[in-house]
Formats: C-alpha cells, structure tokens, sequence
C-alpha cells in the first residue's frame, strides 16, 4: 500500500515537471541512492569492476567512482522514463 502511494505521487511530480529538471530530480535522487545504499553500491561496484578489467578499464580510482555513481543516476532516470511514459501523446 506504502509503494503505491509513493508511486503514484512520484507519477504525479514526474508528469507534472518539464523533462529537464525531472531528470535533474532523477540525477539528485541518484546520488542520494549512490550515498545511503552502501551494500547496492558494492554490488554495483562488483559488477562494473568485472566489465572494466574485461575491457581493460580502471577498477579503481576517480574514474571509477564517477561509473558507479552514473550507474546509480542512470537508474533513477530509467524510473522517470518509465512513469512518464503513461504520459505521452501517441
């Protein structure tokens, strides 16, 4: 019940905002999610660091860190993406 309301308030701002500043939102929560989720950034962290040593990319340093961080940014876009789809015009 607590995640369907939360949806449907964040389907709400989502559609009510122009696209620039709700991924500016997006961008915003993702970093909060990069931040307070210490064991999803480590899993993140795994994953990218195996892609990286396979395609002989860092696995660690300021690079890096600025993957794992986008990676975070880069979901929480996905989610405005998604809630916002309901919303366009054919």
């Amino acid at each position: 019940m607590i995640l369907r309301i939360g949806l449907e308030i964040a389907d709400r701002i989502v559609a009510a905002l122009p696209s620039r500043l709700a991924y500016a939102v997006a961008d915003v929560a993702g970093d909060a999610w990069h931040r307070l989720a210490p064991g999803r950034r480590r899993l993140v962290e795994a994953n990218l660091a195996r892609v990286c040593a396979a395609t002989g990319r860092p696995t660690r340093g300021q690079p890096f860190t600025a993957l794992v961080r986008s990676a975070f940014r880069n979901h929480a876009r996905y989610y405005v993406e998604l809630l916002r789809t309901p919303h366009y015009r054919p």
